[in-house]
């Protein structure tokens, strides 16, 4: 009887240099399976090419399942990809909603076997082209008015994009698009824990008529006259004996920039919005304090 050399393979060492290896291989693999699976899903669907006229609209737009906004010029010409589900629209910029919803910022666009528009959901905000080759938004003058508070505010809309700062201050007349949904953050953009009914933001709908409605809570944050949005502010007061064991507090302001609060005042805030304020601790280090003014 013979007996046979039986050659093992070394086996594999664990150690902290090879999971590591491992895991990046994995992670590697993770990515490549999803844009992988991506453009298989995208490429199944046709992209169709449209004018959009913006009829004063100086917002933003993103294009279905994309995050990358732009802004119009009077009149461009798209390519409309479709998202994962096959559908067409255009994002307006507060991500929320679909075209039957009371609340939403997408203006979806339906084409036909010939590749033509053949309708648009919210009808309101906009008109197919004779060509059935483009649509032409519907809009609206709208009038912002903060009222009382005196910091910076952001739209989800985007800002003109000849306006350099990224954000408006004071009372604002812009044309925003009919049947669409905007939100209206007063910079902090934050939650009280998950809890979207507690946010630093609201929203407002441009009808079909040009007038402005509040559904919900918005209703705290500001009131509507026509075309008129009006900010609800409450006077706050900021106490750092109270908050911070007497450390300086700070609002912050765009552009890294902040408001320092070296002893009792009060503040105007936006009601029913979250706000925060912050101090630095021993290493420097950012302390906040969330608060709800109502």
């Amino acid at each position: 009887m013979y007996l046979r050399k039986i050659y093992a393979k070394p086996l594999l060492i664990l150690t902290t240099q090879n999971l590591m290896i491992m895991r990046q291989i994995k992670t590697t693999l993770i990515i490549i399976f999803f844009i992988f699976t991506y453009s298989e899903a995208e490429s199944q669907f046709q992209k169709y090419s449209i004018s959009v006229k913006n009829n004063g609209y100086k917002g933003w737009l993103a294009i279905s399942g994309r995050t990358n906004f732009f802004f119009l010029h009077d009149e461009t010409s798209l390519i409309l990809h479709a998202d994962s589900e096959g559908s067409y629209y255009l994002n307006t910029g507060a991500t929320i909603g679909d075209c039957h919803d009371n609340q939403t910022s997408y203006i979806y666009i339906f084409f036909n076997k010939l590749g033509l528009i053949d309708s648009i959901c919210p009808s309101e905000s906009a008109s197919i082209t004779a060509d059935k080759k483009g649509i032409s938004l519907n809009t609206a003058p709208v009038n912002i008015d903060p009222g009382k508070f005196d910091r910076a505010w952001y739209p989800s809309f985007g800002v003109d994009i000849n306006i350099k700062q990224g954000f408006y201050y004071g009372k604002q007349t812009l044309q925003l698009i009919k049947g669409q949904t905007y939100a209206i953050d007063d910079s902090h953009s934050a939650l009280i824990g998950n809890d979207q009914d507690y946010a630093s933001y609201f929203y407002f709908t441009v009808n079909k008529s040009g007038k402005i409605i509040l559904y919900d809570k918005a209703s705290v944050s500001a009131a509507a006259v026509g075309n008129t949005l009006k900010f609800k502010t409450v006077n706050v007061v900021i106490d750092p004996n109270e908050i911070s064991n007497g450390r300086t507090l700070y609002i912050r302001k765009p552009s890294s920039q902040t408001i320092p609060i070296l002893k009792k005042t009060c503040v105007p805030f936006i009601r029913g919005v979250v706000n925060n304020v912050f101090w630095k601790d021993d290493k420097g280090q950012e302390v906040n304090f969330q608060f709800l003014p109502m």
